[in-house]
């Protein structure tokens, strides 16, 4: 009775860790985001960059930017590689974010022998005192959804993507306030009113 015991719970415990493997490798539906196209340079990127300088000089009412926007824009300024051993196997493809209500979503996807993986980091920022903080609450490899202890991995392409876009968080956090909602994100340069 013993044994059977023993060897039913190591069938669960296998089982449960070929489904763990099995949704981590199982990529994201990622192209039902609005604005990543298949065919990169199919529409001109918008000038986010310039849209945010005029936002934050006027400071006259917010500046909304699309999902859409946002993933034109990464896909034309982005240009990825991966280095060290890696770069034998894998090859990067894209870096898409999708704008949920109170959170953004940073997908990466890279391709390791002709399968294409993805990850994703969920993000908020919110704004205490006079400093935004930003916290990683969340995310996925593939379609298995993890607690962000366990995206460790995914902080060498969040450091490089930071860096490659610094310019546009600087511009970005010149803003008074920082909303993401269905589709888009808000950002809202004028200085609040005391009554």
């Amino acid at each position: 009775m013993f044994r059977f015991i023993i060897n039913l719970w190591l069938t669960v415990w296998l089982s449960f860790l070929t489904a763990v493997v099995v949704q981590s490798q199982r990529r994201a539906d990622i192209w039902k985001l609005q604005g990543v196209d298949t065919e990169p340079g199919k529409t001109a990127p918008p000038d986010l960059q310039d849209r945010m300088e005029q936002a934050v000089w006027h400071r006259a009412e917010p500046l909304v930017i699309s999902e859409a926007d946002a993933n034109h824009y990464l896909a034309s300024v982005i240009q990825g590689r991966l280095i060290g051993a890696t770069h034998f196997m894998a090859s990067f493809k894209r870096v898409a974010v999708q704008f949920e209500p109170g959170l953004c979503r940073v997908w990466f996807e890279w391709g390791v022998g002709g399968h294409r993986n993805t990850a994703s980091l969920d993000v908020t920022i919110k704004r205490v005192g006079p400093n935004f903080i930003t916290e990683v609450v969340g995310g996925s490899y593939g379609r298995l959804p993890v607690r962000r202890g366990a995206l460790a991995a995914l902080v060498p392409g969040c450091r490089t993507l930071c860096e490659a876009l610094e310019d546009e968080i600087h511009g970005i956090y010149q803003m008074n306030q920082i909303r993401f909602e269905k589709n888009k994100m808000v950002l809202d340069p004028r200085f609040e009113t005391k009554s």
